[in-house]
């Protein structure tokens, strides 16, 4: 699968499920496609919850300027931070987990939103 942008801004606003927090609160990804408020300490902040819906939806405002589908190498979660991976069969470019205290730092860079298996697609901001 070739990577796809899927949008692109200075501040990329996200329409996502949220589990956790109200308006004003920092978020973190806790699911595929959902944020909750992020706990102390926390180092896999994706935002600001701007606005919450009564069904369960918000938006949320991150420093991101991308959203991208990807296809993983190796399994990513939701919340995991991301760096290049190898290249798939057919050559195209693929993400795969950042591994805090192993990967150097400069390696990171994104943050998993919806997950999936390896060789599967899913959804990063950078």
């Amino acid at each position: 699968m070739k990577t796809k942008i899927t949008r692109s801004k200075d501040v990329l606003a996200l329409t996502l499920a949220i589990t956790s927090g109200e308006e004003g609160d920092i978020v973190y990804p806790s699911g595929d496609l959902a944020v909750s408020k992020a706990p102390a300490n926390s180092r896999n902040v994706l935002g600001i919850l701007a606005y919450k819906d009564k069904e369960g939806d918000g938006t949320v405002e991150t420093n991101f300027s991308r959203e991208m589908e990807v296809e993983f190498d190796g399994a990513v979660a939701p919340g995991d931070y991301v760096k290049i991976g190898a290249n798939n069969p057919s050559g195209e470019q693929c993400y795969k987990k950042w591994v805090s205290g192993t990967d150097a730092e400069s390696l990171r860079i994104g943050l998993c939103i919806k997950g999936g298996a390896d060789e599967s697609v899913g959804i990063i901001v950078m």
